[in-house]
């Protein structure tokens, strides 16, 4: 719909701009939610940038670029840090099946994905953090020592985005010297009763499987549904005004 007003002979060239876009800040967010999909070939992703057809997806115990989720991912083709390349790559088959109604424009992917995917994951991660943008370079500068923080010091990838909720109102400033600089976006934000838990909610591979065995064996929903109930209450802390 976006595109309806551009001339038809630029149309291909909108649309891949468009769905570029659109690709890079879903491979933000995922690389920001530390969640890695399972199979990430050309036909798991669509031109609307939402998530579908995870295959075996996971969420990363600790920050870890070789992690994958899927059994027989030997390689790592889908690593969690091959996941914005292995994105772009499927966006390069899509420009060539628009190449020959392109109008003898040639259509190029890189540039347009890469630029969209830094500026969102630095944007994204402002966010998981709660606190106000300082502008495109602190925002990468941040991210950078974020992701070199997790790295180094192998501290639980969700743990380290809960304690250092809200910039220089959590603990986040202990860890990561850039935060302290970063002032949280709700102050109050951090009274909500999620943060006074002892740990986040997660859902890593381990907890899943805890929750499908007694659905399987006893047809019993209930930790299912006190999951369900753990991740509405961290929605609501984290829901924007």
């Amino acid at each position: 719909p976006a595109l309806r007003d551009e001339r038809p002979e630029w149309r291909p060239v909108a649309l891949l701009r468009e769905v570029a876009r659109r690709s890079a800040e879903l491979a933000a967010s995922w690389m920001a939610a530390g969640f890695v999909h399972g199979v990430l070939n050309s036909d798991n992703l669509n031109v609307t940038g939402e998530s579908f057809d995870y295959g075996p997806w996971r969420f990363l115990p600790v920050f870890d670029p070789t992690f994958t989720a899927a059994y027989f991912d030997h390689s790592g083709l889908y690593a969690y840090g091959n996941q914005p390349a292995a994105v772009r790559w499927d966006l390069e088959q899509l420009a060539l099946a628009l190449q020959p109604i392109a109008g003898g424009e040639t259509l190029h992917v890189r540039v347009d994905f890469d630029q969209a995917f830094e500026a969102a994951l630095d944007a994204e991660i402002v966010r998981r953090l709660g606190v106000r943008s300082r502008g495109p370079l602190f925002d990468r500068l941040l991210r950078t020592s974020v992701f070199r923080f997790l790295f180094d010091s192998k501290l639980g990838f969700e743990r380290f985005f809960f304690a250092a909720y809200g910039g220089r109102a959590g603990a986040g400033a202990a860890m990561v010297e850039d935060l302290a600089a970063y002032e949280p976006e709700d102050p109050d934000r951090r009274r909500h009763p999620y943060f006074a838990g002892d740990a986040p909610c997660t859902m890593l591979v381990d907890e899943v499987e805890a929750l499908w065995e007694p659905i399987a064996q006893r047809d019993d929903w209930a930790p299912l549904q006190a999951k369900l109930a753990q991740i509405r209450v961290m929605a609501d802390a984290l829901r924007r005004a």
